[in-house]
């Protein structure tokens, strides 16, 4: 995942993301093009502990200078079941209301390419299985193409392709009913 989000530099080959060759970028483009067209969603949610939930997600946008950040938030904080807890801090909120929040922050750039790493790995079924629906309306909806990497075969079969790697050596690469 690293490779393919432009976080990590390859040892040898080439990455081409959006049609555009990320090998030759400094580490400034490569956060420019990630800030462009990528969202991230983390097992361990990667919120900023001293922002609420409602600058958490606002953030993205901010750090853009787009105008409406606020507003914006809000909805997205609504779609989640989240807006009433707005003003609350990550410690403030359980670990589902807190990838709610990550969810929502992951969106509000309208990426073009969503990884998740794990999204529902620290969460209880019943709270996974929510996250999970509400990850998949979202990108339904903002046509994100999205990619999970999980250890959850339940979670893979929902989705519409699932690649199986082990050692890092592709082993598998089937369509699936999701």
């Amino acid at each position: 995942m690293g490779l393919a989000a432009t976080l990590d530099n390859p040892s040898e080959g080439r990455i081409t993301l959006m049609g555009i060759p990320v090998n030759p970028l400094t580490e400034d483009q490569r956060a420019d093009l990630r800030n462009k067209y990528i969202g991230f969603i983390f097992q361990n949610f990667q919120l900023l502990p001293s922002l609420t939930a409602l600058e958490n997600v606002m953030l993205p946008l901010e750090l853009h200078g787009i105008r409406g950040a606020r507003e914006e938030a809000l909805n997205l904080l609504e779609r989640v079941g989240l807006r009433d807890r707005s003003g609350h801090y990550p410690t403030q909120l359980s670990g589902g209301e807190q990838q709610r929040v990550a969810l929502a922050r992951a969106f509000i750039n309208k990426p073009r390419i969503l990884f998740a790493d794990e999204p529902t790995g620290n969460l209880d079924g019943d709270t996974g299985a929510m996250v999970e629906q509400l990850m998949f309306d979202l990108n339904k909806d903002f046509g994100t193409t999205l990619i999970i990497v999980t250890h959850n075969p339940e979670l893979a079969a929902k989705t519409g392709r699932i690649i199986s790697l082990r050692s890092g050596r592709i082993v598998g690469d089937t369509k699936s009913n999701g």
